[in-house]
């Protein structure tokens, strides 16, 4: 592995993180569409041809090894994936928050609409909170749902809980060429097996938390920021500026990134 594995896992972090970054703007200006936010997504193509990015490196075997344990995770996130539409836990208020904003294209849910302008409904879940004018807002960042509503929009609910997996293994890609930088090819490959198989990972890859999510912008960013040059130092100053702007989208996804 080395230049093109480099350059097309720098593509799809740079235009994940614009992907996100955008649609969180679109949502908080109350004017999010699913088809102004989807096409951030190519953002990081013209970096397929650019010289000078981080290479991977890995020896012979190491990428299958990985290959396997990431396989096997996507496939457990998948196959037993949630379906958390209620607003009781972090999960269902994301994907709540999420269908919301697919259908509406504002995080404002006004009280001066059916239903919400029953008298007798009281905002008692967690994750949403009352305004000036009683209006209903939901709490955390806006980055994930706002991502998942991207999903929503343009191919329904059903992709929509199943993208948590989708990231997990995105996560544990970055993660793994993140851990290669760093360790030796079966220290990497361990690091990444306990990674994927700790419980903690399986049960929020499996259900809409947005952790997944900020691993990804924060492993990823710290592999752009912490790559060693290459010889001729071409890319080096686009790298750190990847880089840079991949860990600043972590924001957008939780409060504490």
């Amino acid at each position: 592995m080395g230049t093109i594995p480099g350059r097309v896992l720098t593509a799809a972090l740079v235009g994940l993180a614009a992907l996100t970054v955008g649609a969180t703007a679109l949502a908080d200006l109350g004017v999010f569409r699913w088809w102004l936010a989807l096409p951030l997504l190519a953002v990081g193509v013209p970096l397929l041809r650019t010289v000078g990015l981080p290479r991977i490196v890995l020896p012979p075997g190491a990428p299958f090894a990985m290959g396997v344990i990431i396989v096997m995770a996507l496939l457990a996130g998948t196959l037993h994936h949630g379906q958390r539409l209620l607003a009781d836990r972090d999960p269902g208020v994301y994907n709540t928050t999420a269908e919301w904003l697919a259908r509406e294209g504002t995080l404002v849910m006004p009280a001066a609409v059916p239903p919400l302008d029953d008298p007798r409904l009281e905002v008692t879940t967690q994750g949403f909170t009352d305004r000036q004018g009683d209006d209903v807002l939901p709490q955390f960042a806006h980055g994930w749902p706002a991502l998942l509503a991207t999903v929503e929009g343009a191919l329904g609910t059903r992709a929509m809980l199943l993208t948590p997996a989708l990231v997990g293994a995105f996560a544990l890609v970055v993660f793994a060429a993140f851990a290669a930088l760093w360790l030796r090819a079966g220290t990497a490959a361990a690091a990444l097996a306990a990674l994927a198989a700790c419980l903690p990972f399986l049960y929020f890859t499996r259900d809409a938390y947005s952790e997944p999510l900020l691993l990804v912008f924060v492993f990823g960013g710290l592999w752009l920021l912490t790559s060693p040059p290459r010889p001729t130092n071409e890319g080096l100053r686009l790298t750190r500026a990847l880089g840079a702007f991949v860990i600043a989208a972590s924001c957008t996804v939780r409060i504490d990134a």
